[in-house]
């Protein structure tokens, strides 16, 4: 990676831009640039295929969002400006637009959860605009139809998720059983554009607007809903804050306008999927910063929410 690295940062530096600072949190390498007297925010992927794809692919989002909000009515959030890209056998690196601001809220110990209430009208309307836009007029660069449904989808990333949740005792068969035949005996889940990773630290408050980064995981493909209950469930768990997602729910639901029938038909068996990724999150990295074991609880709590399958227990 680092020879990778390295000829992806000489080719940012041929183009006219002196590189800041690097960092690599994630499977990313990310940083700031600046040329002309502006900053940038540039995105190296590694040489792994599945990454450069991926990275492809929020080129794409970008690319069609930014092209969309132009001719748009005005627009509580917005995602970064594309201003250059390459993809070589090489180097594989985009760089976009550099939103200054602080992040909504963060699961750190840092964090201010409770300036995240302010921006849940604006969140709400967000996914409202995601979940209106036609996806026949939308194409995303590697963002690949499934052959398979949505239903068979999630049910086969539960199976998968289970599997270090079950060997260390933070879910059982029967709970694991449940939650599968919820998305079994649920109607065809429709499809919508989703964000794929919508949470509050992947959104920098610019003032009237936040922006929206980290858009890799952007498809049309995904179910609907992904993103409202992803939202939920992180801010319930990760975030350690159930009464502020419990708001953002309430918020939702009543802009929305959405049936009764709806949100217990698409958006409650899109709870099932996080109840268990979000174990497996925790079994993977979350566990070291829940020295307290408050998170583990909300996991389970969260679950235990998702198998009584009744919305007015998540508000």
């Amino acid at each position: 990676m680092d020879q990778y690295l390295n000829q992806a940062l000489e080719d940012i530096t041929r183009h006219g831009y002196k590189v800041i600072e690097t960092s690599k949190p994630h499977r990313f390498v990310r940083g700031t640039a600046k040329k002309d007297g502006q900053i940038y925010f540039f995105k190296v992927s590694p040489p792994e295929p599945e990454l450069i794809e991926r990275l492809q692919k929020q080129n794409s989002f970008e690319q069609f969002m930014y092209s969309h909000i132009q001719s748009s009515p005005p627009l509580p959030f917005q995602t970064p400006k594309p201003i250059q890209s390459n993809f070589t056998k090489s180097s594989n690196w985009i760089i976009t637009e550099f939103f200054p601001g602080e992040l909504l809220a963060s699961w750190t110990p840092k964090r201010e959860p409770r300036e995240l209430i302010k921006w849940l009208n604006k969140i709400s309307d967000s996914l409202l605009f995601f979940d209106s836009l036609d996806t026949t007029n939308i194409h995303l660069l590697n963002d690949h139809p499934h052959q398979d449904t949505a239903n068979e989808r999630m049910t086969k990333f539960m199976s998968k998720w289970s599997e270090k949740p079950l060997k260390q005792n933070l879910l059982t068969e029967k709970e694991l059983a449940r939650v599968i035949k919820i998305m079994e005996d649920s109607p065809p889940l429709p499809t919508r554009l989703q964000h794929g990773d919508f949470v509050p630290w992947h959104m920098i408050d610019l003032g009237e607007k936040f922006g929206i980064i980290d858009n890799e995981g952007a498809s049309i493909n995904k179910p609907r809903f992904y993103d409202a209950a992803y939202f939920y469930h992180r801010v319930f768990t990760k975030l350690c804050e159930p009464q502020i997602a419990r708001l953002f729910l309430q918020i939702f639901i009543q802009k929305s306008g959405f049936s009764k029938k709806e949100i217990a038909t698409s958006f409650l068996p899109m709870l099932g999927p996080r109840a268990v990724g979000g174990l497996f999150d925790y079994t993977n990295s979350e566990h070291l910063n829940d020295t307290k074991k408050s998170a583990l609880s909300l996991h389970r709590q969260f679950l235990q929410l998702v198998l009584k399958q009744e919305l007015s227990a998540l508000l």
